[in-house]
């Protein structure tokens, strides 16, 4: 699965430390990039957090925690990536649902 031609993005919050007993919060950007699949338009990761995005067809997008390097490597690599989410991700991953779609996520 390569890069759409247009990027989509999700921001993640990263405390950074900022001088004597400070703490700052800094906004990463995770790339979401276009999959071919009939339900998940839309897959990101961001590697030092191991949090995986999926941005599904119904236009729901889904944060699932903990999901190591390999996982997402194989889900990107998956002949079905739905397929590969059901039986791979949502039962062993804890989630939530994004509740308020963003307006980096175009629709």
């Amino acid at each position: 699965m390569g890069l759409s031609e247009k990027s989509e993005f999700c921001l993640n919050t990263v405390w950074r430390p900022f001088g004597a007993n400070q703490m700052v919060k800094k906004q990463r950007r995770t790339n979401l990039v276009a999959v071919h699949s009939s339900s998940i338009h839309h897959v990101g990761y961001d590697c030092d957090t191991q949090r995986l995005f999926l941005d599904y067809e119904g236009g729901r997008l889904y944060e699932y925690f903990d999901v190591p390097d390999d996982v997402y490597v194989r889900l990107m690599n998956a002949t079905s990536i739905g397929r590969f989410v059901n039986y791979a991700i949502k039962p062993h991953y804890h989630y939530k649902e994004i509740q308020h779609r963003p307006a980096w996520v175009e629709e």
